[in-house]
Parts: C-alpha cells; structure tokens; sequence
C-alpha cells in the first residue's frame, strides 16, 4: 500500500502563483492533461482539482528549456 503524504494537497489557487500563471491557465493544463493532478467531480467545470509539490515540481523541471552548446542560436552560428 503506497505511503500517505502528510502534507496537504495544493489548491489551483495555490499552485498558480507557484508557477507565475493565472488559475485559469492551469486549470486549461489540467483539461489537456499536461499537469499531474488530482481531479473531484463529475464534470470538467464544476471539478475541484489538488496537487502536490512533487507533481507540480515535476511540471517545472520538464518545462526547462536547455542551454544550447557552442554558442549556436536555431541551428546558426554566431556572427
């Protein structure tokens, strides 16, 4: 049986500022199913959505962007 966090789950409202984007926009990445997430309800509009940090860590490290090597910008060298 999985261990249970003691820790709380994140609201929508809390998760947003975390990520520097609107309630909105994260509920929209919850719709299209690119945030993990907890979803209660029966329905898309009236569902009440929980996070945890983890989930929400994990959404910022595969947004990173790599650093590109050799100084080269959209497969061109620099002048």
């Amino acid at each position: 049986m999985p261990e249970k966090s003691k820790v709380p789950p994140l609201t929508l409202k809390e998760v947003a500022p975390q990520l520097g984007l609107s309630a909105t926009f994260v509920r929209n990445l919850c719709v299209k199913q690119l945030i993990r997430h907890s979803r209660f309800g029966t329905s898309e509009a009236k569902s009440v959505y929980r996070f945890r940090q983890e989930w929400v860590d994990e959404y910022v490290a595969a947004a990173e962007v790599p650093v590109q090597q050799g100084g080269q910008q959209n497969g061109k060298a620099k002048k």
